[in-house]
């Protein structure tokens, strides 16, 4: 995978991780409502989960193609 597009990838899961992090401080001081509050939850677990399986956990293909085959 190209380093620009695990970059964005990387971006993009963070970002999903931050709204649903803000969105929970905003629903607690109650500056947001709890409508809002469920809409940014999904669509911040959705960014996450569509976009972090790409990144995480992943070697580069060089290191693939060094290991032996058993």
């Amino acid at each position: 995978m190209n380093r620009a597009i695990k970059l964005g990838l990387k971006i993009l899961s963070y970002s999903g991780l931050g709204i649903m992090l803000a969105s929970t401080v905003l629903v607690f001081q109650q500056s947001v409502s709890m409508e809002f509050y469920k809409r940014a939850m999904l669509v911040g677990t959705c960014t996450w989960l569509l976009t972090a399986p790409f990144w995480i956990n992943r070697s580069t293909e060089k290191q693939e193609e060094d290991q032996p085959v058993p």
